[in-house]
């Protein structure tokens, strides 16, 4: 039986309470689009959250809508995306300099 199921309503919602709480202690919080992990941003405003996927645009509710405007949240796809485009740039940089991209002189 799935847990979510078992035990009545106020053992549901005690453990749904604990979690957010503890979700909230992070600095970070890495997480898909759902209102418990979103909860948790209200015990704690000030984390960075960094979303795996992006919730629809139909489906933007208070605490979601206000994480999406904060500066620093950040979708992780672009996030990867970035990083690694910042990584080609660094490697191409090298090369055109006699560098390979682990920084070996390229043999001519």
């Amino acid at each position: 039986m799935p847990v979510a199921i078992e035990g009545g309503g106020y053992e549901n919602g005690e453990e749904a309470l604990v979690n957010a709480l503890l979700l909230s202690k992070c600095s970070t919080l890495i997480r898909t689009t759902s209102m418990l992990s979103a909860d948790a941003s209200l015990f704690d405003p000030d984390f960075k959250v960094i979303l795996v996927n992006r919730p629809y645009d139909n489906r933007l509710v208070y605490p979601e809508n206000e994480i999406l405007r904060k500066p620093d949240t950040e979708y992780l796809p672009e996030g990867i995306r970035r990083s690694r485009q910042r990584e080609l740039t660094s490697n191409l940089h090298g090369r055109r300099h006699g560098m390979d991209s682990i920084d070996r002189p390229v043999s001519m």
